[in-house]
């Protein structure tokens, strides 16, 4: 058709993709006038260009501030699936001071984190940098307590997710703060075949759900999911420790941060049941009654060792 096809890119910012075909605009007979249409005779080359731009995913810079390992593969790999990538902090004192020395367009931020939580890391951000420079932030958070929403939106945050987070609903939130992202990726389809399925395991029913799993490798592929379950058998005996140690010291607020990570993780993967019991230990440790969180505390330990050792066969099946 005699026409052009042309490409622009620069590293960490995007790509421009033109494609120029020397066509007549239709006349006016051909184009019936009507209030309020477009009009494809008013059609320049110049607007050609801005349309093509205004369609082609640009590269965000996106903090991710969360402490938790698993979930932070697990949120690199999703973005990796709508085609972006991230810097990573631990805390909100490293989150504050990455906004401080970057542009960022996004900031994932985990709502209970050490040295300083979300919500202050917010307030920080918001007070120090210019308007300019503003960027968006979206809470992230295990919680789904009666007014959390709220309370992330009042220190300056401009939306929220819940975790364990989900491909679409994350595509949703990039929608929704009016960033531009690729198309999704057609989700691949569960690597484990019908007699590898719970219905064929019914001694891990009570311990994860299948279907969590198989959402988890349809959001971030099969390699995608073994580094996530991976991540989270290699920190369990970390976690484990630190909650008892916390229990043993009377360290009431590390008892609350363990146990929300804990928590995380058994969402991760379905295990509803455990993820409700380390609910119960972080209210515990929120409201420092460690005396009744002790019994509780050696059960969830019991329990999450049995999660780690079901989790690891279903890696093993993955290939892992």
């Amino acid at each position: 058709m005699n026409g052009e096809i042309g490409v622009e890119s620069t590293v960490g910012v995007g790509s421009t993709f033109t494609v120029m075909l020397p066509m007549e605009a239709a006349t006016a007979d051909l184009v019936p006038a009507r209030p309020g249409t477009f009009d494809p005779a008013r059609l320049t080359k110049r607007h050609v260009l801005n349309i093509m731009r205004s369609k082609v995913p640009a590269s965000l810079r996106i903090l991710l501030a969360e402490d938790n390992v698993v979930n932070q593969r697990l949120a690199q790999l999703l973005l990796e699936r709508l085609s972006q990538t991230a810097d990573i902090v631990s805390n909100g004192i490293e989150a504050v001071n990455a906004a401080a020395q970057l542009p960022y367009d996004l900031i994932l931020m985990d709502v209970l984190m050490p040295e300083m939580d979300g919500l202050d890391a917010t307030r920080e951000i918001r007070a120090r940098l210019p308007k300019e420079r503003q960027p968006r932030i979206v809470a992230m958070t295990a919680n789904a307590l009666s007014g959390d929403r709220e309370r992330c939106l009042a220190a300056g945050m401009d939306d929220y997710i819940s975790k364990p987070v989900q491909l679409e609903e994350l595509a949703a939130i990039i929608q929704r703060q009016q960033i531009h992202v690729g198309a999704l990726a057609a989700s691949p389809s569960s690597t484990l075949s019908p007699a590898q399925t719970s219905e064929s395991r019914p001694e891990y029913r009570q311990e994860y759900r299948q279907e969590t799993i198989d959402r988890l490798i349809a959001a971030a592929g099969t390699a995608g999911a073994s580094i996530v379950l991976g991540a989270m058998i290699d920190s369990a005996p970390r976690l484990l420790d630190a909650l008892q140690n916390a229990l043993a010291r009377g360290d009431a607020p590390s008892v609350k941060r363990s146990a929300h990570t804990l928590k995380a993780n058994a969402a991760t993967v379905g295990a509803d049941a455990l993820a409700r019991t380390f609910q119960e230990i972080e209210n515990l440790g929120a409201a420092g009654d460690l005396a009744a969180a002790k019994d509780t505390v050696e059960s969830a330990r019991q329990a999450y060792l049995s999660l780690i050792e079901v989790i690891t066969r279903v890696r093993q099946q993955l290939g892992a």
